[in-house]
């Protein structure tokens, strides 16, 4: 059995507009975390001021909430990953996606999870439930949202090529 994970999006603020005194953009803290197949991330927020929508990589980066793949209000939305690949997320509020309030999430296979009959070590970018993530830059700008979903594609793919790479060298010796 693989075990899955849930991570709130926002910490104490929730998923929220940033306000300017965060110290990560929502998009630095997915980066830094390992989405798989089966895992759940949370919005935590205030149904009648906001709600979240699923949208395209295109309407993410245009902010645009006029069609999106799935909407959410219901103030604690739960979705879980049904797939790997990217994952759009934006504010369904007026003027929030501008000011940073979006995040894209790449979903990894379920390949790399350990089932749960093996106790790996805790790791400081293990997701778990208390997770936070401040929404804006420490300058208080809203971060720039990626183009696309190369630059942390290519980023795991890195990762995992030096490992395999250390691992044949070891081997050879």
């Amino acid at each position: 059995i693989v075990e899955a994970n849930e991570f709130t999006v926002g910490g104490k603020n929730g998923w929220a507009a940033p306000t300017g005194s965060e110290h990560e953009t929502f998009n630095q803290w997915a980066e830094r975390l390992r989405f798989h197949v089966g895992d759940t991330i949370l919005f935590k927020y205030t149904a009648t001021e906001d709600s979240v929508l699923q949208v395209t990589q295109e309407a993410f980066q245009k902010c645009n909430t006029t069609s999106p793949v799935a909407s959410f209000d219901d103030g604690h939305t739960a979705f879980k990953f049904p797939n790997s690949g990217p994952f759009y997320f934006i504010s369904g509020a007026q003027g929030h996606c501008e000011k940073g309030q979006k995040i894209v999430v790449v979903v990894m296979s379920q390949g790399g999870r350990r089932s749960s009959g093996i106790s790996p070590a805790p790791s400081p970018s293990d997701g778990n439930t208390n997770e936070e993530v401040p929404a804006s830059s420490p300058s208080g700008n809203p971060a720039v949202a990626p183009t696309s979903d190369a630059p942390a594609a290519a980023s795991v793919l890195s990762g995992v090529l030096s490992g395999v790479a250390a691992l044949a060298a070891v081997m050879a010796f």
